[in-house]
């Protein structure tokens, strides 16, 4: 539908996630994806019903989670297609590749719903904010230990700047993918279907979307040069 929101989208809401500190879901967000490829099964299992719960809490809408599993779906062909190609067939094999994929996939979709939650439930200035007290402190404890050691003091470089523009990028790339595929539909581009029409899109859209975001990033940067004269 051309009328659904991007992913990653931010989404104003009075939740308990909503009101947690940007801080703390950005650590839990790390933290997950840490516990989710390194803890086993029991950190999956964990980490799933956790982020289950959470989405639940912050009222994540059914079409987001809908699009994650197309997204899931469509990545799962990709993976069975090229893990099976030219490959055997037998039974003892299908099983193995099947739970490791499946394994790998259920991995994946806890990763995404752990971004889907920061990026739904945090605005971007939390996040710059966050990230600023965190190298304020630091640069508090870095000139305390030069001051002990009657060193000059020095000024730490904006990481906490360039790292909250990052992580603010992320969600402008599906705002842009979900601007370029509105565009295509409006232009017939559901008149293309199958795998010719897949490939089709593919192929105009992404290099379209390359120079978007190049685009997007050229005026930031403009920006903010801007205003740091």
């Amino acid at each position: 539908m051309t009328g659904q929101a991007p992913l990653f989208r931010y989404r104003p809401a009075d939740t308990p996630v909503h009101r947690l500190p940007a801080g703390l879901k950005l650590a839990g967000m790390f933290l997950v994806t840490v516990a989710v490829f390194s803890a086993g099964l029991p950190g999956l299992l964990a980490s799933s019903a956790a982020l289950a719960f959470l989405a639940l809490l912050a009222r994540i809408p059914a079409s987001v989670h809908l699009r994650n599993l197309r997204i899931l779906l469509s990545y799962a062909l990709f993976i069975l297609a090229f893990r099976l190609a030219g490959t055997g067939f037998e039974a003892a094999f299908l099983r193995r590749m099947l739970g490791e994929t499946g394994t790998y996939l259920w991995q994946l979709s806890a990763v995404l719903l752990a971004g889907t939650l920061f990026y739904e439930t945090t605005g971007t200035l939390e996040i710059r904010h966050c990230l600023a007290a965190v190298q304020l402190f630091f640069q508090r404890l870095a000139n305390r230990l030069l001051r002990t050691f009657d060193r000059p003091e020095a000024e730490l470089p904006d990481i906490a700047f360039l790292l909250s523009l990052t992580i603010s990028f992320i969600p402008r790339i599906f705002e842009a993918w979900t601007d370029l595929t509105r565009a295509w539909d409006a232009r017939g581009g559901t008149l293309h279907r199958g795998l010719s029409g897949a490939w089709k899109r593919c192929t105009v859209l992404v290099p379209l979307l390359i120079a978007k975001l190049l685009s997007v990033a050229a005026d930031t940067d403009r920006a903010i040069r801007n205003r740091s004269l």
